[in-house]
Order: C-alpha cells, then sequence, then structure tokens
C-alpha cells in the first residue's frame, strides 16, 4: 500500500458525522502553538472525530466562515510551521526544549501532526534521520550541519581542523563545558585518526543522545493514527495549478466565452511570473496538495458583471477564494496588465 491508500483507510475511520466540543479548535494566528494545546490537551479531545476550527480576533470574535474544510488546511499549515522542529523545510528535526520535554508537549506534537494529516492536512517533513529514529531503522551519516546549536558546532569544527595532536587536545580543553553536560568527561584521543571519532561521537551525542525522550514522547503521539511523516516536498508549479483546477467555462462562441478565453490565458501566462505557492495559498489555504487531496474538485469560475437587479454593483476587481470549496473566481479584463499585476502589488509582491 504507498502512503496515500493508507491515509485514505485511516481517514475512513474519522466519524465526519460527529463534532464533539471538546474538538473545537480556537486559534489565535499569532499564537497558533498555544492556542492549540488548549484544545488537544483536553480529556475528551477525540482524534477520531471531525475538528471545528476557528481563527478568532483579538476581540475573541469568531470569523465568519463555517469550517468546510479551507480554514482547517490553513490551521494545519500554521501549525505545521510553528511545531517545535528545527531545520530547513523537508529536513526537520526536534528542537531541543527541556520544558517542553518535562511537561510532555513533544507527545501532544505528534498527535497534532497525526490529526494534521489524516483530517487532510499537510504534516511537517521529516529529516531522514528524523523518521529512521521514529522508525526504529539504522540512522543516515551524521553531518556537523545538523548540530544546531552554534557555540558547539563551531567548538566540533575547530576540533576536526586541528592540524596536529596537541592542538586536537587544546580544542577539547576548550570544549570540556559541553563535554561535560552531555555527559563525555573520559574522552581520550592518543592519535590524529581519533579526532574525527571525537566529533562524531559529540555530534552524535547532541543530536541523539540529548533528544531521547523528546523522542519517544513524539512517537507516542504519532500513534494515535500511525501515518508515515516523510516525503519529499514538491512545492506547486505553474503547470501543476493550471492542472488541478477545472474551468468553469460559459457556453461556447458567446461574448462572455471570449471574455473568459482572454482571462484564462492572461491567469496562466501572470503565474509564470509570481511566487505560485502564495496564490495557491489563497486559493486553497494550504502551500500543497494534502496527501489525501482535496475532497472537492478544484475549481476556476468568472466574476461577470451583474445583471438585473444587481446590475449597479461595482465591477469586481480581484480574484476571490473560497478555500472551503476550493474554487478560485477571477474577475474579467481586457489586458494582462489590468488583470493580475494590480492584485500582486496589492496583495503579494511584484516579480
Amino acid at each position: 500500500m504507498n502512503i496515500s491508500a493508507i491515509l485514505r483507510t485511516l481517514w475512513s475511520r474519522v466519524d465526519q458525522d460527529h463534532c464533539p466540543i471538546a474538538n473545537m479548535i480556537n486559534v489565535h494566528r499569532g499564537n497558533v502553538l498555544n492556542s492549540s494545546l488548549y484544545a488537544f490537551q483536553r480529556k475528551n479531545f477525540n482524534a477520531g472525530a471531525k475538528m471545528d476550527v476557528a481563527f478568532v480576533d483579538v476581540e475573541s470574535k469568531a470569523e465568519g466562515a463555517v469550517d468546510q474544510g479551507g480554514p482547517s488546511r490553513e490551521y494545519y499549515r500554521l501549525l505545521r510551521d510553528s511545531a517545535i522542529f528545527e531545520g530547513p523545510e523537508g529536513a526537520k528535526w526536534l528542537s531541543l526544549d527541556v520544558h517542553a520535554s518535562h511537561e510532555g508537549l513533544y507527545g501532544t506534537i505528534g498527535k497534532m501532526i497525526s490529526v494534521c494529516v489524516v483530517h487532510g492536512g499537510v504534516g511537517p517533513h521529516f529529516s531522514e534521520r528524523l523518521f529512521a529514529a521514529v522508525c526504529g531503522n539504522p540512522a543516515p551519516p551524521l553531518s556537523l550541519e545538523e548540530v544546531s546549536h552554534t557555540t558547539l558546532r563551531a567548538h566540533l569544527e575547530n576540533i576536526k581542523k586541528a592540524e596536529d595532536l596537541s592542538e586536537v587536545k587544546n580544542k577539547l580543553e576548550e570544549s570540556v563545558d559541553w563535554l561535560s553536560l552531555l555527559g563525555l568527561t573520559r574522552i581520550v584521543v592518543k592519535t590524529m585518526e581519533d579526532r574525527d571519532g571525537v566529533v562524531e561521537l559529540v555530534a552524535q551525542q547532541f543530536v541523539h543522545g540529548s533528544m531521547q525522550v523528546a523522542l519517544e514522547q513524539l512517537k507516542y503521539g504519532l500513534n494515535s493514527f500511525g501515518p508515515l511523516f516523510v516525503d519529499s516536498i514538491k512545492p506547486p508549479t505553474a503547470r501543476d495549478l493550471r492542472d488541478l483546477f477545472t474551468v468553469t467555462y460559459s457556453i461556447p462562441c458567446g461574448n462572455r466565452r471570449c471574455l473568459e478565453n482572454d482571462t484564462i490565458c492572461h491567469w496562466f501566462n501572470w503565474l509564470a511570473e509570481v511566487q505560485v505557492v502564495m496564490v495557491f495559498e489563497f486559493a486553497t489555504g494550504a502551500t500543497v496538495v494534502p496527501p489525501l487531496g482535496f475532497e472537492d474538485t478544484a475549481t476556476i469560475e468568472f466574476l461577470h458583471k451583474a445583471r438585473g437587479r444587481l446590475a449597479g454593483q461595482q465591477k469586481k476587481t480581484y480574484p476571490e477564494a473560497n478555500t472551503c470549496a476550493v474554487t478560485l473566481r477571477l474577475p474579467l479584463h481586457s489586458t494582462y496588465n489590468t488583470t493580475f499585476r494590480c492584485w500582486i502589488k496589492t496583495y503579494f509582491y511584484d516579480t
């Protein structure tokens, strides 16, 4: 079974008809992680039931939309970015936080990740090392870049650059406080061949040994569902957006259809010039397609000038999006520059 099949099986077990009060998640965008902890640490929180996500402002008034998928996707994306991981996107490792470990926070984070992925969001992409540690597989070779603490990494780089045995011992003496903290107080270097082994030992102890409690908590939380969380990140491209969205056209040969053809051509040309991830986020609430895909077909519609009783309304200028239904609505303009360049200057930035 591939990852999508596994996730669909897990998704099928989620009770979509039942959303208990304990699953109400009130989210403050400025403090996503802490506002989420209130929900996930409730005794009656049910990961196997539907989530009810509501973003609140400073007056604690929920935003108006009913959560039919869009708010949840945005929430899962924000939660993924705020969780206690470090490292580049696509190679996340646990961030060391003694207080978080004492409070069992890593276990709660593991539960959050499970809920994010199984309920249709996108979880953090673990590094090969973290994936191997979670699954109990042999760890890949360690590089000094994975030592997140800059001071310790600098000490190890200096030891590795030492050109003779005396210099190696001097650099080790300068690092004695770190070695004591890591429980490495009996290191003996007799030859230059021992130098690289010492560097590897200290790095391994920092990356693996100091995180063992946090790792066990994370694994326990991930067992809420049990899916896998390592894969290569593939940010959406202009071609991906073109293939993902189905365009809802008017009948052929009419004036409306002619305007729609011009607009969709402008749209695809414009996508080649901008940060597509930002547009994808605007349209769907996510930065990549979730492993389970979207429940609804992603659709492009057009904002035609109102008729009848609504004819006096002002013409729409900018695109609109319904992230719940994954629907993007494009305004109709006669020229490329008018259509989208004004939008990107208003909402994003011109490239």
